[in-house]
C-alpha cells in the first residue's frame, strides 16, 4: 500500500472513531430501538405460531408460544387476547379474565376483548356482565352480526324477550337483511308463540341463506306447528339429503308425521318400520307410538299389537300402549277388554282423546251415560274440542227423542 493511500485509511478509520466516542448516547438510542424492533418482530413470530396451533387445536403448544410472545412484548392487546381465548378454550375461566381485562386495558375498543369477555361471563352464568360486553362489542363494530345476536341471546336468555326484539330490529339497514337476525327474530318469534310470524322469518332468512341447514330445519319445525306439512315435507327432504342429517332419528320421525299428514301413509309406516328396527330403535317410544297409530290407519292389526306390546313393555307408566292395546282390542271386537285398556291409559294420564275413545267403546256397549260422562270429561280437559261437543251433542239429541 503506497503511503498516501495508508494515510487516507487511517485518517478515516480515527474520524470514525471520533465519531462514535463524541455520539455515543445516540448509538446507544439506536441499538435499544433496534433491539425493540427485534423483540417485536420475534414477539410477532411467536404470536402467528401460537395463533396457528390455537386454530389446529393444540392448545398446549398455542399457550407455550402465546406466552413467548408476551415475554418478548406485553404491550399488544391482540396477544393478550389470543392468551385469553387460550384459557377460555381450556376452562381456565379467571385466567380468560385477566388476559383479556389486560387486553382491554391496553386498547378500550378492542371489540375482540369485549366480546370474549362477554363469553367468559356467560360462562360464569355472570349475564348482565355478558350483556354489557357484548353490546359494547356490538357498538364497536356495527358491521358484524355476531355480536348483536349475542346481546339479543342474552337477552333472552334474562326473559327480556321483547327488549331483544326491539333491539335487533334497532340495528338499522346495515344489518336488516342479515340471514342469523332474521333467524333470532324468528326463535322469539316461536318463543312467543306466533309460528306463523316465526315461519315466515325463517323463510326470510333461508332466502339469505340458502346453504344454511340450521335455518331450514327451524323452518320446517315452524311449518310443522302451523299445519303445512307438504311444505315441510319438502325441506326435509333437502335436509335429509346432508349424510350427517340423514342419520338424525328427530328429522326422520318429523317426515314420516308429515306424510301420514298428507296421506302417503305406507311412505311413513316404512320410515317408522326403519326406526324401530334399527339399533336405537328398542328403547324408542315415540317412534313405536307413531308405528301403532299409522298402522291402525293401514288396518295393519298384527303391527298394532306388536307396537302396543312393545310400549307397554319398555314403557309400563305411560298410556300410549294401553292406548294401542284399547285400539287394537276394540277393532277385532273385544270392547270389554277395549274398555279396560283405555281406563288403565286414563288412570296413567287422562286426555282428551283417551276419553273419546271410551265413549266410543262404551258406545259400543250400549252404555249411552258413560259414554256422555266420558264425553264430559274430555269437554273438562278441552273445551273447544269439536269432536268431543259434537258426538256429545248427538247423544244428548237422541236422549231427547220420544219413543212413538
Amino acid at each position: 500500500m503506497n503511503r498516501s493511500i495508508s494515510i487516507l485509511v487511517i485518517s478515516g478509520l480515527a474520524l470514525s472513531l471520533a465519531a462514535c466516542h463524541g455520539n455515543g448516547k445516540y448509538t446507544a438510542e439506536q441499538a435499544n430501538a433496534a433491539k425493540d424492533k427485534l423483540g417485536q418482530l420475534k414477539s410477532g413470530l411467536e404470536f402467528q405460531t401460537a395463533t396457528g396451533d390455537f386454530l389446529a387445536g393444540d392448545f398446549g403448544k398455542a399457550n407455550a408460544a402465546v406466552d413467548r410472545s408476551i415475554a418478548l412484548n406485553d404491550k399488544v392487546a391482540r396477544t393478550w387476547v389470543l392468551k385469553g381465548r387460550i384459557q377460555l378454550e381450556t376452562g381456565n375461566l379467571e385466567g380468560a379474565l385477566l388476559a383479556l381485562g389486560k387486553a382491554e386495558t391496553l386498547d378500550p375498543k378492542s371489540v375482540d376483548a369485549h366480546y370474549f369477555l362477554g363469553l367468559v361471563n356467560e360462562r360464569l352464568e355472570r349475564k348482565e356482565d355478558a350483556l354489557k360486553r357484548f353490546q359494547a362489542a356490538a357498538d364497536l363494530d356495527r358491521a358484524n352480526p355476531q355480536y348483536v345476536i349475542a346481546a339479543a341471546e342474552t337477552l333472552i336468555d334474562l326473559g327480556r324477550r321483547d327488549e331483544a326484539k326491539l333491539y335487533l330490529e334497532g340495528r338499522g339497514a346495515q344489518l336488516a337483511n342479515n340471514a342469523a337476525l332474521r333467524q333470532t327474530l324468528g326463535h322469539i318469534a316461536m318463543m312467543d308463540e306466533r309460528p306463523d310470524k316465526a315461519a315466515e322469518l325463517f323463510n326470510e332468512a333461508r332466502l339469505l341463506a340458502p346453504n344454511d341447514n340450521g335455518i331450514l330445519e327451524d323452518l320446517v319445525r315452524a311449518q310443522v306447528i302451523v299445519g303445512r306439512f307438504a311444505d315441510a315435507e319438502v325441506n326435509l327432504q333437502k335436509l335429509l339429503k346432508d349424510p350427517v342429517l340423514a342419520k338424525r332419528r328427530d328429522l326422520q320421525l318429523i317426515r314420516s308425521r308429515c306424510l301420514t299428514q298428507i296421506e302417503r301413509i305406507v311412505d311413513a309406516r316404512e320410515i317408522l318400520i326403519k326406526l324401530c328396527n334399527d339399533t336405537s330403535g328398542s328403547a324408542d317410544i315415540e317412534s313405536w307410538n307413531d308405528l301403532g297409530h299409522v298402522s291402525y290407519l293401514l288396518n295393519d292389526l298384527s303391527r298394532v299389537r306388536q307396537a302396543s306390546a312393545k310400549l307397554i313393555a319398555i314403557a309400563p307408566k305411560i298410556p300410549e300402549g294401553y292406548v294401542l292395546r284399547a285400539l287394537w282390542e276394540q277393532k277385532r271386537g273385544d270392547a270389554r277388554a277395549a274398555k279396560d285398556s283405555v281406563v288403565k291409559a286414563l288412570s296413567l294420564k287422562p286426555t282428551p282423546d283417551s276419553y273419546l275413545l271410551l265413549a266410543t267403546i262404551q258406545q259400543e256397549l250400549r252404555d249411552m251415560d258413560g259414554a256422555r260422562t266420558a264425553l264430559a270429561h274430555a269437554l273438562r280437559l278441552s273445551p273447544n274440542n269439536p269432536t268431543a261437543r259434537q258426538l256429545l251433542d248427538q247423544l244428548n239429541n237422541v236422549a231427547t227423542v220420544t219413543p212413538q
